[in-house]
């Protein structure tokens, strides 16, 4: 078990341990991943795109607007199902609807597929950079000549990690 001083008890510092002496753990639901809820907007959006129907829905919008009841004709479920999709899309900035006369037209809206993108690239590159250094590192303890990087993988510019300062690949 992890255990963690309480940092919500500022005011009574001896409320941070048991009557035995021993640390008190926080509660299994106040522990939380910080790697994971660093950003609410992008647990947000990767939580709407993790189900097929709204992948699908995002997919259709992507041709342009469209009415709510044109983009529930293929799916084998019921209008309010869909409207319940759409407001997870809506919550999660994916897509805009609007009222015109009796119809909803809805709009993909792209702002939360770039941040995602740009956080997926992030990692991308750090993890790209830290194979590549292994790779060098495996060959030259291997004895086999080091081959200079392709186009494709030429040096990659100072990588920061989620978690840690900022650091330079060597050459």
């Amino acid at each position: 078990m992890i255990l963690k001083f309480r940092r919500d008890r500022k005011k009574n510092p001896a409320q941070d341990f048991d009557r035995k002496g021993n640390l008190t753990p926080f509660r299994r639901s106040s522990i939380l991943n910080h790697m994971v809820n660093l950003n609410r907007r992008l647990d947000d959006t990767f939580s709407a795109l993790a189900d097929p129907t709204r992948r699908a829905i995002l997919a259709r919008l992507a041709l342009g607007e469209t009415t709510v009841s044109e983009l529930a004709r293929p799916f084998p479920i019921s209008l309010p199902a869909i409207s319940r999709h759409l407001r997870v899309l809506e919550e999660s900035r994916l897509l805009r609807r609007r009222k015109v006369g009796r119809e909803h037209r809805c709009t993909l809206e792209t702002a939360a597929l770039r941040e995602a993108s740009g956080w997926i690239d992030g990692y991308r590159r750090f993890w790209s950079a830290r194979l590549d250094s292994l790779e060098r590192y495996l060959r030259e303890r291997a004895g086999a000549p080091v081959p200079h990087p392709s186009p494709a993988r030429r040096e990659h510019p100072p990588v920061r990690s989620p978690n840690r300062r900022m650091k330079r690949r060597k050459p």
